[in-house]
């Protein structure tokens, strides 16, 4: 999955914060991280980390998108 932040100035903060919930995550673009989850995750839990970053950032804007071919 990726994850396309409108504000890609946090984009380093955001991969900090998802790989500290267990979550594999690389910045692949500018304002493009790509994350791999651990058995166990889907969708919606990464959905929930992302709605509590963007509580923490308010200024943030992300967007859950599927990876190519998924």
């Amino acid at each position: 999955m990726h994850v396309r932040l409108r504000t890609p100035d946090l984009t380093e903060e955001l991969v900090r914060f998802l790989r500290r919930m267990g979550l594999r995550a690389r910045e692949v673009g500018y304002g493009l991280v790509e994350v791999e989850s651990p058995a166990g995750v889907d969708q919606s839990h990464l959905e929930g980390y992302l709605r509590i970053w963007q509580r923490v950032h308010a200024r943030a804007t992300v967007e859950l998108e599927l990876a190519p071919g998924l």
